[in-house]
C-alpha cells in the first residue's frame, strides 16, 4: 500500500467552504481508502491506498457528499519527500510556503514570472510546485497572487510546517510506523 495526501483547496478559510474533518474522513473512507488521517482545518487528508488516487474521483464524491466544489490536488509520500529535498530556502524554513499545482508547469509558463518581482519577497518554481519565501508572512504578500494571475493554474499553499508534519505522517503511513 502507497500513502498519499490530498491537499483541499479554499476549504474553512474565511467562514466560507465549511467542512468538519470527522465528515471529510468519513468520504475519504467510503472511497475506499486505508487510515485516513486528517491534519488541520486547512484540508490535509492523509490516506492509504493500494492504487493511485484520482483526484476527479475524489473531487466528485465531495462535491456530492458537500455540495462543494472543491478543487484537490494529491501527492504521494515520495512526493513530498522530493518537495523537502528540494526546498531551495533551506535556512529560512520560517518564511517559506509550498505552492502545489494542480498539473506541472511548462518552462513557457514559468518563464513569465519574475522571480523578485516584490522584494525581500521571492519565488522558485519546480515542475509541480512552486516555493516562496515570504519574510513578513502570508498574509500580506505580494508574491503568491501576482504568481497566481501569471500561471492561471489551480493551486494550493501551505506553510513550510504544514509540509513537513504532512510528508511525516505519509512517510509514517507508508512505512507502517
Amino acid at each position: 500500500m502507497s500513502s498519499y495526501v490530498a491537499l483541499l483547496r479554499g476549504i474553512n478559510v474565511g467562514g466560507r467552504a465549511q467542512v468538519k474533518m470527522p465528515a471529510l474522513r468519513a468520504i475519504f473512507g467510503r472511497l475506499g481508502f486505508d487510515d485516513v488521517a486528517t491534519y488541520i482545518q486547512s484540508g490535509n487528508v492523509v490516506f492509504g491506498s493500494r492504487s493511485k488516487p484520482k483526484t476527479e474521483t475524489i473531487e466528485k464524491a465531495l462535491s456530492d457528499a458537500l455540495g462543494l466544489d472543491i478543487a484537490v490536488i494529491v501527492r504521494s509520500a515520495r512526493d513530498l519527500r522530493k518537495v523537502v529535498d528540494g526546498n531551495p530556502f533551506p535556512h529560512h524554513a520560517d518564511d517559506v510556503h509550498v505552492a502545489f499545482v494542480a498539473k506541472p508547469l511548462t518552462k513557457a509558463t514559468s518563464d513569465q514570472v519574475e522571480p523578485s518581482k516584490y522584494p525581500p519577497e521571492a519565488v522558485a518554481i519546480a515542475k509541480t510546485e512552486l516555493y516562496f519565501h515570504l519574510p513578513n508572512g502570508m498574509g500580506r504578500a505580494k508574491t503568491p497572487p501576482y504568481v497566481a494571475r501569471v500561471l492561471g493554474v489551480p493551486m494550493t499553499v501551505r506553510n513550510w510546517r504544514t509540509v513537513m508534519t504532512l510528508r511525516n505522517m505519509a512517510t509514517e503511513l507508508e512505512e507502517g510506523v
